[in-house]
């Protein structure tokens, strides 16, 4: 898939900053000519000199990133693959002009198409329940049946005029009758659904929370200022678990227990407020509980700080604000026991090393992983990441992208991803470089925990995570050695995305032609 075009937004910048091309295309190392391509899309550039580009204009990255438009111009790609969008003729290769030309639509057709999914997903759960229901089945072939009767009944009327009055009459009767029937049928089965006292919500894909997070580049400044002040106040520096636990017994008056993992929801939490008493299970591993610790405190003493940021954004409804009100939270405990400036010193002097910074912070891959990307700060900050969260069944739990990489929203991430490997060796760091259609390279590294939600009976939950960055920045890490050494993975978004007709692991047809990749006719651009 093509690139979002980027042109005129860092031509608009550069006259905005009295650069001319020449003297921008020096100051990055490129030749004008190819600048003036670049400017004009007819070539793409790869996200290191993104940042070099808005480094030399003095402009935030994400000013050029088009994190937006290749957000939308890869799930309307993606889209594009449903027989519904499928049949009705839409070129996924329309997703780059839609996207350039009329943003707004481009929106309103994805919200359209989510709310589908959404509706269809229910229809799917709806009918798996009156399949496993006997009453269900009986009731939905008493309805089928009903709806037929009264379907020939009116037929007969709207067919034969001359039926004489006591004959038309009987009929009528009929489908009163049959009516009457249909209706206690119909309540019968939505009282068995219990539509009578608890309607399901549609399903859910929280996108409106990953856009939020996405627009603003994993990054919140003043949740950050939050975070260093509750770190400051509390009763030791060294952020272990017993300065949360006194923080949370004086201030607030909340003491710790633990529980067998079986007493407790699947959450492993429950947070009595009558008692005030946080439980947590005994199978949680010491990194989680003091999250946890330290989530709770964000809730009570960054409150005001979470609601700024929320007032400044717009949901589709109640439900995702909620959402986006617990992910905010959650950043605050992060920053909490790893505070950025920390996290961004240690990450730079060990190369990025994530076992070490794991030692330095007492936390698991997955949070130091998530902490990465949040390293945003303009003069401080990290690398451009991407984090996707998979279970072992290929659902993909969360997904953020700073590097570039394409991240799927409405179907399973390509096979070849070492994402997917990483269960083969859980705990350990599985290295790989990508390459995808359109030559782009990513260094991607993974890694898959198991983890004890109760007893021998209860099975483990597995999750992989993987964290990435174009090749560019590989070099900043501690795992360059590694990456030069290994073998290219030709890798793709997913099936339909991907135009490698050559792949044995292709489960569905490509709804994307092959593209060249792009060459540029200077050097490639380095990492600064």
């Amino acid at each position: 898939m093509a690139h979002p075009p980027l042109g005129r937004r860092i031509r608009q910048s550069r006259e905005a900053c009295g650069l001319t091309q020449s003297g921008l295309a020096r100051r990055v190392g490129i030749s004008a000519s190819y600048l003036n391509l670049i400017e004009h899309d007819r070539r793409s550039a790869q996200p290191g000199l993104m940042r070099r580009l808005a480094q030399a204009m003095g402009i935030d990255p994400s000013t050029l990133s088009g994190a937006e438009e290749s957000r939308l111009q890869a799930e309307l790609t993606e889209a594009s693959a449903d027989p519904v969008l499928a049949e009705s003729g839409f070129d996924p290769g329309e997703a780059e002009h839609l996207v350039s030309t009329a943003p707004r639509s481009a929106r309103a057709l994805l919200a359209m198409y989510r709310q589908y999914r959404a509706m269809a997903q229910q229809v799917d759960e709806l009918a798996e329940r009156v399949d496993q229901n006997p009453v269900l089945a009986d009731l939905s072939h008493q309805i089928l049946s009903t709806i037929t009767s009264i379907r020939s009944f009116a037929e007969i009327l709207h067919d034969y005029a001359d039926l004489d009055a006591a004959q038309r009459a009987r009929f009528l009767g009929a489908i009163a009758g049959q009516s009457e029937a249909l209706t206690r049928a119909a309540q019968e089965m939505f009282d068995a659904l219990g539509e009578r006292n608890a309607r399901s919500p549609l399903a859910s894909y929280d996108t409106d929370v990953e856009d939020f997070f996405a627009d603003n580049a994993n990054h919140f400044p003043a949740l950050e200022t939050a975070a260093d002040a509750l770190s400051a106040a509390l009763p030791s520096r060294s952020l272990n678990l017993t300065a949360l636990e006194e923080r949370l017994a004086r201030q607030h008056g909340i003491a710790l227990a633990f529980a067998a993992p079986d007493e407790l929801p699947a959450g492993g939490q429950v947070f009595t407020v009558n008692a005030r008493r946080l439980t947590l299970s005994q199978s949680l591993p010491l990194s989680s509980v003091r999250l946890r610790l330290a989530e709770l405190l964000a809730g009570l003493e960054a409150r005001e700080a979470v609601d700024e940021v929320l007032a400044k954004a717009s949901f589709a409804g109640a439900d995702s604000r909620e959402r986006a009100r617990r992910a905010l939270v959650r950043y605050v405990a992060a920053a909490v026991v790893m505070p950025y400036d920390a996290v961004y010193d240690a990450a730079e002097a060990t190369a990025y090393d994530i076992a070490r910074l794991q030692q330095r912070f007492g936390a698991s891959f997955e949070q130091i992983c998530q902490r990465l990307t949040s390293l945003q700060r303009p003069g401080r900050a990290g690398l451009p990441f991407h984090f996707v969260r998979s279970d072992i069944a290929g659902n993909l739990s969360k997904r953020f992208s700073a590097s570039g990489l394409r991240l799927p929203r409405f179907s399973a991430a390509c096979p070849r991803w070492v994402l997917h490997e990483a269960f083969l060796t859980p705990d350990r760091l599985r290295t790989q470089v990508a390459e995808m259609p359109d030559g782009t390279r990513y260094l991607f590294l993974a890694q898959a925990r198991v983890r004890a939600a109760g007893g021998y009976a209860t099975p483990p939950h597995q999750t992989a995570v993987m964290l990435g960055c174009d090749l560019t920045y590989a070099r900043r890490t501690v795992y360059a050695a590694r990456a030069g050494e290994a073998p290219v993975t030709p890798v793709g978004t997913t099936c339909r995305q991907c135009p490698r007709a050559d792949c044995a692991q292709r489960v569905a047809p490509a709804a994307v032609s092959a593209e060249a990749p792009a060459t540029e006719p200077a050097a490639r651009p380095r990492a600064t």
